[in-house]
């Protein structure tokens, strides 16, 4: 018992150190053609003040904007565009901060959500989320190709 408890102090202390902004996308894996589908970017801020900070977040090629219908950056990159859209968002203190969007896929097939980049305005730190991948099928052609 007596190594038990310096060991559960190490942990919870690492537990403490290690805390940071931790940003999750969450959306459907798989959609119909033509079905709306919203994305949620949670961003966690464990500390115990507010923090403002900037999201970025890049939109695959082939979606149609729903909602908001206009993205806030375009760049050119090797000629192809590249649609962003862009939040300055105060995070409250120990609390969970979610921004949605909508977009609509043109096509069938394997779509990426690339990361969301969430940058401290205080420090420029910069925190990731993990990317998204959304199949958008044929619903009668899944239907035959199914059974």
């Amino acid at each position: 018992m007596k190594i038990a408890f310096p060991i559960i102090f190490l942990l919870l202390v690492g537990l403490v150190n290690a805390q940071q902004i931790l940003v999750i996308k969450e959306t459907k894996n798989e959609i119909q053609l033509d079905e709306i589908l919203e994305i949620k970017i949670n961003i966690n801020n464990p500390y115990n003040k507010d923090l403002k900070v900037e999201v970025l977040e890049a939109l695959p090629n082939g979606v149609i904007l729903i909602e908001p219908s206009k993205p806030d950056k375009i760049e050119f990159h090797d000629a192809l565009e590249e649609s962003f859209f862009r939040w300055e968002v105060n995070l409250p203190a120990n609390k969970i901060t979610t921004l949605k969007y909508k977009i609509k896929p043109n096509n069938l097939g394997e779509y990426t959500l690339p990361k969301t980049k969430v940058t401290s305005l205080a420090n420029n730190e910069v925190y990731l989320s993990d990317p998204l991948t959304i199949n958008v099928f044929n619903l009668k052609k899944h239907l035959y190709t199914s059974s």
